[in-house]
């Protein structure tokens, strides 16, 4: 089966783990768009990817736009991720087989950690106190917890 290349958004693409990310993903064959403030991120890290044509760099403060709590971006990317979560749990159990159920397990999984992510990034701009962060990272990681017990027990299934 022939991979359709996508194309991605990263955000903090010049930093060490972003400029990573976009290599890999560009030698996958996809086309990028690499958004980063070079707060902590350098260009230089991301130089040798300039002249790919599949590559498009971005100096961009998506912060300075507007508070959280009008904003569309990171809340509307926190609320997908929380969705993705129950909907591939949902989808995966549905499909029948014990190996796609653990694919879509993966996925949830993999949501759940999207989702931490950018509650620290809410955390570090304020946009949430320390006590909810708190609260919901605990529930995250729980979730994350059982979900890697479920993965688990149908890896032994396949």
């Amino acid at each position: 089966m022939k991979k359709i290349p996508k194309r991605i958004l990263v955000t903090g693409g010049a930093g060490f783990l972003g400029s990573h990310l976009c290599e890999r993903l560009l030698e996958n064959g996809d086309e990028l768009i690499c958004v980063d403030n070079c707060f902590t991120g350098n260009k230089s890290n991301i130089y040798h990817l300039m002249d790919n044509p599949k590559f498009e760099f971005l100096r961009h403060d998506v912060t300075l736009e507007r508070p959280f709590c009008r904003g569309f971006g990171l809340t509307n990317q926190i609320q997908r991720a929380s969705v993705s979560v129950m909907s591939n749990l949902a989808e995966g159990f549905e499909r029948g087989s014990s190996s796609e159920f653990h694919q879509f397990l993966t996925i949830a999984k993999a949501s759940c950690a999207e989702l931490r992510s950018q509650l620290y990034v809410a955390l570090d701009v304020g946009y949430i106190s320390k006590e909810k962060f708190q609260t919901v990272h605990k529930a995250a990681s729980e979730l994350a917890r059982i979900i890697g017990g479920l993965k688990a027990s149908v890896r032994k299934q396949k």
